[in-house]
């Protein structure tokens, strides 16, 4: 059964996926298949000129305004409206005109007043990331309509930066689900720490990964095989090659992330904390208070030599566990002695003459030697 109608539908934020597909559910909701050829017309609002601007305000309020096939209801989607943004430009076209009755900011005013005017029966699905509420009042007016039962406005943002992770694995999740083939907490939070947490791009590396795994259950080697990485993700498979022992991996991955701008610096910092944590986890596995559950307990930081205690909180789960069984590549004093010559690479890198890559590569491959 179709939802109850409302004369605007108003989808906007920042997290473009979101607001695109929910604009496209609750259209294809609206109006069944067999009567979107008489009862459906999308706008492309995807436009910059001042000119185009008005073209598409024009198509728009002709097509809210021109009665249905038959006399039956209608409805109108504007997709994609990033023009309802403020210009950042100074004059030229995008801007011309924004002081009289025409230009981008007149045919915003006349979208605006379209709103009060949209006839019973028919329904304005308005969708775009960059709609500004300073700009033209549309959002203003469209909480106003809301209140008064004609409208339903849904804002989709980005999640706090302290729950992006965990709000785009619950996206991951409810994606393959929707798609008839769930994967675990752990799969989705292992593509969410590979890919980011942007939700198109999470999606798209979903799609791949279920065409790979050809309907059966995606594995970790799987997501590591398939999913695309970040620049800084890929820094990770640098640790895991690290940790794997892998000089053969480790230096490939080092150049394409130098050549990807990634600083030494930085790098060999996050190399000087994947031999923290290897050490904390053979002190942990020693102790006997590492639980595959819940990673390392915070009693054990700081015990391996000083180490740090966002060590212990940085590793849960999956990483925590990869880490466990890595510590068994190295003895006690050969991460002893690789903390010792990273630091004495950061050192150089920062007080001699001497290209930083080069000193990199010659301490990781000194930090991986076998005694």
């Amino acid at each position: 059964m179709a939802p109850a109608r409302k004369k605007l539908y108003l989808f906007h934020g920042a997290d473009e996926y979101r607001v695109a597909e929910s604009a496209k559910a609750l259209v294809e909701s609206l109006v069944p298949p067999a009567d979107r050829d008489f009862s459906l017309e999308i706008v492309d609002g995807a436009v910059d000129s001042a000119s185009e601007v008005e073209r598409v305000v024009r198509d728009t309020v002709g097509a809210v305004m021109t009665p249905g096939f038959l006399g039956a209801g209608k409805t109108v989607w504007l997709r994609d409206a990033a023009f309802i943004a403020p210009s950042r430009r100074k004059g030229g076209d995008g801007d011309a005109g924004d002081g009289g009755s025409g230009g981008r900011k007149g045919a915003v005013e006349r979208l605006r007043a379209l709103l009060r005017e949209i006839p019973d029966g028919h329904t304005l699905v308005l969708s775009g990331t960059a709609i500004d509420a300073r700009y033209g009042g549309i959002v203003a007016d469209a909480a106003k309509m809301q209140k008064a039962g004609e409208a339903e406005v849904s804002k989709f943002d980005p999640p706090t930066k302290w729950k992006a992770a965990q709000a785009a694995a619950d996206l991951v999740a409810a994606e393959s689900k929707r798609r008839g083939q769930p994967l675990s907490a752990e799969i989705c939070r292992a593509m969410v720490a590979r890919a980011g947490t942007d939700s198109r791009q999470l999606v798209s590396e979903l799609e791949k990964l279920l065409l790979y795994a050809d309907g059966a259950a995606p594995t970790l080697a799987d997501v590591e095989r398939i999913v695309s990485p970040m620049a800084t993700t890929e820094a990770w498979d640098l640790l895991d090659a690290f940790g794997d022992r892998r000089l053969d991996k480790a230096l490939p991955i080092l150049h394409r992330l130098l050549d990807a701008g990634l600083h030494e610096v930085m790098l060999v910092i996050l190399l000087q904390g994947r031999v923290n944590a290897l050490l904390l986890a053979q002190d942990s596995l020693a102790r006997g208070s590492y639980a595959p559950e819940r990673g390392f307990s915070d009693e054990v930081a700081g015990v391996a030599g000083d180490l740090p205690d966002k060590v212990s909180r940085e590793l849960t789960g999956w990483q925590a566990r990869k880490v466990a069984a890595q510590s068994a590549n190295y003895s006690r004093l050969e991460l002893r002695r690789a903390r010792h010559v990273l630091d004495a690479a950061h050192e150089r890198m920062t007080s001699i003459a001497m290209p930083g890559e080069l000193v990199l590569e010659l301490a990781l491959a000194e930090a991986m030697r076998r005694a």
